[in-house]
């Protein structure tokens, strides 16, 4: 059996450390505490920090890879939609990890910003500025092909469905889109039956 050892109001099992909380007494009514204690405190604390510093660098690893895979895929547009969505859920998922990984070694982040790597992440800021400033009005192909596609009224992508117009009609019907015409467009019939476009387009694919 494992030796207990008694803090005042707080036990502890060794090997196991003390939490916070074996230090409540001592600072309830402003003690010094035995330096066992504060130095028990002290790492079972540090202990906490570790596990969350391994478990946010982990996850931002992994995440930075699968949207670092992805978006070399939707770059060179060798991707598919699959790939898109993944690129765009991960990249939330890598920005929550990153806020994670911050938290977790915020001291040594912000001794950043008071260092000469300062300019260094300046230059990263205005470098990623003047690149979105520069492809803010890019077109990619498979951007600009949908647009075209929901702009289109139903009887003129029929031949694209390679389909008839009343058939498409049929289909959307099926999938449960009520206010349907050969002479409506995507995007029209979206925002008639208040569906997203992206919808439209699926039931029309399957």
């Amino acid at each position: 059996m494992l030796p207990t050892v008694s803090y005042g109001l707080g036990m502890a099992t060794s090997p196991g450390y003390p939490t916070r909380g074996g230090l409540f007494f001592y600072e309830a009514f402003r003690l010094p505490a035995p330096p066992l204690i504060t130095t028990l405190a002290y790492e079972n604390s540090m202990d906490r920090t570790m596990n969350i510093q391994k478990i946010s660098t982990s996850l931002t690893i992994g995440a930075f890879i699968v949207v670092s895979i992805t978006g070399l895929l939707l770059f060179f547009e060798i991707s598919t939609g699959s790939i898109r969505a993944t690129h765009e859920w991960m990249s939330l998922f890598f920005a929550l990890t990153g806020l994670l990984h911050i938290y977790s070694h915020q001291k040594i982040f912000f001794r950043y910003f008071s260092n000469k790597y300062l300019y260094l992440i300046l230059l990263g800021l205005i470098l990623g500025g003047v690149l979105f400033g520069l492809s803010f009005n890019d077109i990619y192909s498979s951007g600009a092909a949908f647009e075209k596609i929901t702009n289109a009224r139903i009887v003129h992508l029929a031949p694209i469905f390679d389909t008839s117009p009343d058939e498409l009609v049929l289909k959307l019907k099926k999938a449960g889109v009520s206010t349907v015409s050969t002479e409506l467009s995507l995007n029209e019939i979206a925002e008639t039956n208040n569906i997203d476009v992206h919808e439209i387009m699926e039931s029309l694919i399957r």
